[in-house]
């Protein structure tokens, strides 16, 4: 993740946020705001798009004049996620990914050793929740390991 000054932010986030919040992007150009007071329960997740909302539309709309360059108009979906949920998905994708490292050891599937990327966290993450049918909720500890034995 890259941090993110909250200067940058001024204008597509609301000032409440930016102030409670420390900002960073990860590979996917999501963001993600983590209490600036740790004992929040929340995380704050920022999907930005190019476009303006859909009350402005039509082509006057399509790009904004700030001196002399033309800026695209964004847009951004902001959610507020437990921080505990996030915590029950990362070590659900932890197991997970020990789960697959120990098979490509025992059966020597691979000439280097294993290092998961960001696109097989995210990738492992979606296959656990899809296989599953759950979303990390509470009490999703005993899906999650039942579905790695099996």
């Amino acid at each position: 993740e890259t941090w993110l000054p909250q200067r940058l932010l001024s204008g597509l986030l609301p000032e409440s946020l930016l102030e409670r919040y420390t900002f960073w992007q990860d590979e996917a150009d999501y963001l993600r705001g983590y209490p600036k007071d740790a004992t929040k329960p929340d995380v704050i997740f920022v999907n930005m798009g190019v476009g303006g909302h859909v009350a402005m539309h039509g082509s006057r709309f399509g790009e904004v004049r700030r001196g002399d360059s033309l800026l695209l108009p964004a847009r951004a979906v902001v959610l507020r996620l437990s921080k505990q949920r996030l915590q029950r998905e990362h070590r659900a994708v932890h197991d997970a990914l020990g789960v697959l490292e120990q098979f490509t050891k025992e059966h020597a599937l691979l000439s280097q050793p294993f290092e998961p990327s960001f696109a097989l966290c995210n990738g492992t993450a979606a296959l656990l929740r899809r296989l599953g049918g759950h979303s990390f909720g509470a009490g999703s500890e005993p899906a999650v390991a039942s579905g790695l034995e099996a």
